[in-house]
């Protein structure tokens, strides 16, 4: 049982870190070729990431078969990168605005706090029927 959580905790960051390898990518690339402006290559690295993600963690994390898939589990999916990027979003105003603090402090709350509060919706709610037995 310890050994499934722990293969699927590091599938969930496996597949966490080369989505944010493509972000990072496609803004790049975007803005290094002037194609457009910050704001629309941001847009378009978190959609390519965010399908990648999806596709990855329904997938190869959760390991869901074609007929588990229904679009409540996209739904769910979708409301959980919602409040990942909310999540972000309270860490950056509570570091920056409340505490005075630099913003890159933040970076410590996004990259341990809100993975770990999203693997916990993702397991017990989206994907709840694939852990059933973990």
């Amino acid at each position: 049982m310890k050994y499934v959580i722990l293969k699927r905790i590091s599938k969930f960051f496996s597949v966490g870190l080369l989505a944010t390898l493509i972000h990072i990518g496609v803004y790049s690339g975007i803005l290094s070729c002037a194609l457009a402006s910050a704001q629309t290559a941001n847009f378009l690295g978190f959609v390519i990431a965010f399908v990648f993600s999806f596709i990855g963690q329904t997938f190869i994390t959760f390991e869901l078969k074609k007929g588990e898939f229904t679009p409540t589990v996209f739904i769910k999916f979708c409301s959980i990168a919602l409040l990942g990027y909310l999540l972000n979003a309270f860490w950056v105003f509570c570091i920056n605005e409340l505490l005075s603090l630099n913003p890159q402090w933040a970076v410590v709350a996004i990259a341990g706090l809100t993975p770990a509060v999203t693997f916990l919706f993702l397991s017990k709610w989206v994907y709840k029927e694939a852990t059933i037995n973990d």
